[in-house]
């Protein structure tokens, strides 16, 4: 079986544009996670000195930390999950092109 034929016809280079796409859109989501944890993080920690007044709120600042922190959390399994796929295929291929050479 040749490496195409494994990966069903994708060549190494469209599945590693495949796994850069899935990385830019992690980053792209967590991003405002990023930014709503902050927020959150710096509203629980000085409640007087928010930046708006919506942010004095303790419940919305338990909110905003909890929605940052999700979406951080998605993120990175994203690009776990992506990078541990990358890597399961690039052993198969290896193992294919060895196999091919024997």
């Amino acid at each position: 079986m040749s490496r195409l034929e494994y990966e069903g016809q994708r060549s190494p280079k469209e599945v590693v544009d495949a796994f850069l796409q899935k990385i830019r859109t992690a980053a792209v989501a967590g991003f405002p996670g990023a930014i709503l944890l902050s927020l959150g993080i710096y509203s629980l920690a000085s409640p007087g000195a928010a930046l708006h007044p919506v942010l004095g709120d303790r419940n919305v600042a338990i909110s905003l930390t909890v929605a940052g922190g999700m979406t951080l959390i998605w993120a990175f399994f994203r690009v776990a999950m992506s990078s541990r796929a990358l890597i399961r295929r690039a052993r198969a291929m290896r193992d294919a092109a060895a196999d091919e050479e024997r």
